[in-house]
């Protein structure tokens, strides 16, 4: 098993927000919530479902964010899971001959 070094970067925010004090505390919420569920991913092998609900629920927790960034990211998810079935429902099919192709 092992364990990358990017836990210290979050321990070195929390060490600099009690030395020198943070005005921004959601973002460091969420800072540590990203890192949090990175490092149980690096031990334990997580979902990607739970580390997209994570990672968008620490985006919610920045502050002062306009409304019209959140429509932009909508819709830029949006397109690209449209993207995503038309060009599965294109081109998939080459994808199976090639594994095919490779058995033979």
């Amino acid at each position: 098993m092992v364990i990358h070094g990017g836990i210290i970067y979050i321990l070195g925010m929390w060490l600099y927000a009690a030395f020198f004090g943070v005005e921004l505390w959601p973002f460091l919420v969420g800072l540590t919530l990203v890192a949090g569920v990175s490092f149980v991913d690096d031990i334990h092998s997580l979902p990607d479902s739970v580390r997209l609900v994570v990672q968008f629920v620490a985006m919610g927790l920045i502050p002062d964010t306009p409304l019209w960034h959140w429509g932009y990211l909508v819709v830029v998810c949006g397109a690209l899971a449209v993207g995503y079935v038309v060009f599965m429902k294109k081109y998939y099919h080459l994808h199976e001959e090639y594994l095919k192709s490779l058995e033979k």
